[in-house]
């Protein structure tokens, strides 16, 4: 700014040298000048004369003359000044017009250099989103490719998988037939050699015989699966799931909803043989559980009502697991023999009667029956899952008309000894009251006939505790103890301990 502003002054300077002599910088044009001159030279000086100067003239005519040479003086300062501004404004506004014309020359070449830049980008980015565009065309490309590559394998696989499927139908239904078949002729060989001591409903015997056909049948589905090497860490990740969603059942509706979802789910997923051994796996895992229903009875009705939900959308999980009850304990049947010692042996008794053989390398035969008190609790706990099952209100395929006709048929058929009236302990336990809330009178009125009849001669028979049962069924009558819900039936919610108020 100070150097522009330099130049200003000396073009100012410049400017005024141009008009003429300047002295005192006043123009030689604007002066009033003395009247003395010096040679030939036009030159001349201006000042105020002083006082003591001029001494023929007299002091007032000096006086006049410094007046109006100071009056004169200052209409010409005023005068230069007003020039002066006009000459610096003129400059002034050259270099302010010259400075604006710069500035928009600068500004212009600034709005082409980012114009360019502007262009230059959008160049690029055309460019990247056309090289964008053509990669993801080729990945979508190669991505369809593999898409049909992946659908043709598929249905080759799927081909194959219903080939095989079909293969493992016929061969299903060709063993389903030989099943039926041989069971057939079975109990066609058992109805024309009946044993003397065996004591069994005709009618019960013909379901009991449906029930292991459809047993056998589902068994000869899963023989290729067990005898396949390969199948065996499928098989051991399904038994080890199954264990684990059984042993979490537990007398809360919230649990039994949570292990019937967990269940179905897993059920979902398998198909053919596999879903076959899934449901006999389950089924025999509900029915290991006798042990812990035998001590504890309340236990029995979380494992009966995960097992009647899981029956709707798989019906023959019912058939296989009355089938193995039946197997487990045939006097689920009912069906039982007499111990006569001259027309049946030892041996023929405990094996009719579903005695479990242990295996003993001490014994002759390697094996040897357990003992009738091991047999007796066996049967208990398998009878009170019995009874939980067909006392269960849900939709139940298996439910109340057969706890009805189990009862009928003990009393009916069955001999009044130790192992029947155990089994019809454990039944009358669970459902008793169930079997009353549907039937009432004609409930009670069957009690009557077991009270009058069957329980004198269950008195009358020899055996251990005997007496007690004899007791246990009386009391049962008479205390109305049928009237009760039993404890664990009516499952509560939730577990309230397991509340987070409750926690320790």
């Amino acid at each position: 700014m100070t150097d522009r502003m330099a130049k200003v002054g000396l073009q100012v300077g410049k400017s005024c040298s141009q008009a003429g002599v300047v002295r005192y910088g006043l123009p030689i044009d604007e002066l009033q000048v003395s009247e003395r001159r010096s040679g030939a030279t036009r030159s001349f000086s201006y000042r105020i004369p002083s006082d003591d100067e001029g001494d023929s003239d007299d002091e007032s005519l000096q006086q006049d003359k410094q007046a109006s040479w100071r009056v004169r003086l200052a209409e010409v300062e005023a005068q230069l000044a007003e020039k002066l501004s006009t000459v610096a404004t003129s400059v002034l506004r050259k270099q302010m017009k010259q400075l604006m014309a710069q500035r928009e020359e600068e500004r212009r070449k600034e709005e082409e250099r980012r114009r360019k830049e502007e262009e230059e980008r959008q160049r690029r980015e055309r460019e990247q989103q056309e090289a964008e565009r053509e990669r993801r065309s080729k990945e979508e490309e190669a991505k369809r490719r593999e898409e049909k590559k992946a659908a043709k394998a598929r249905e080759v696989r799927q081909g194959a998988r219903e080939e095989e499927r079909k293969r493992q139908e016929a061969d299903a239904e060709k063993q389903r037939q030989e099943a039926e078949a041989k069971a057939k002729k079975d109990a066609g060989a058992a109805g024309a050699k009946a044993h003397p001591c065996l004591r069994v409903a005709p009618a019960a015997a013909q379901e009991a015989d449906r029930l292991a056909a459809s047993l056998a049948e589902a068994q000869a589905a899963v023989e290729p699966l067990l005898a396949d090497a390969g199948a065996k860490p499928q098989r051991r990740t399904i038994e080890k799931k199954l264990t684990v969603h059984v042993q979490q059942i537990c007398g809360t509706q919230n649990q039994v909803n949570v292990k019937c979802q967990d269940v179905y789910a897993m059920l979902s997923g398998l198909a053919g043989p596999w879903r076959t051994f899934a449901l006999l796996t389950l089924c025999r895992k509900v029915i290991n559980q006798h042990e812990l229903v035998q001590l504890n009875n309340k236990a029995a009705f979380p494992l009966a009502l995960v097992v009647v939900k899981l029956s709707g959308p798989f019906p023959e999980l019912m058939p296989l697991i009355v089938a193995l009850i039946h197997k487990a304990c045939p006097l689920a049947i009912p069906r039982s023999y007499v111990h006569d010692t001259a027309k049946i042996s030892n041996n023929a008794y405990y094996r009719g009667m579903g005695f479990a053989e242990l295996d003993d390398p001490s014994a002759p035969a390697g094996k040897v029956f357990e003992s009738p008190d091991e047999y007796a609790k066996r049967l208990e706990g398998v009878m009170l899952l019995y009874g939980a099952i067909m006392q269960v209100d849900d939709p139940n395929p298996h439910g109340l008309p057969h706890a009805w006709s189990y009862l009928a048929r003990s009393l009916n058929a069955l001999p009044a000894e130790r192992f029947a009236a155990k089994a019809l302990v454990a039944v009358l336990r669970v459902a008793g009251y169930a079997l009353h809330v549907r039937y009432r009178g004609q409930f009670v009125k069957l009690l009557g006939v077991m009270q009058r009849e069957y329980i004198p001669a269950l008195r009358a028979s020899s055996g251990d505790d005997i007496g007690a049962l004899a007791t246990l069924l009386e009391t049962y009558v008479t205390d109305g103890v049928y009237r009760r819900p039993p404890e664990g039936r009516n499952m509560p919610a939730f577990d309230i301990s397991s509340l987070d108020g409750n926690r320790a």
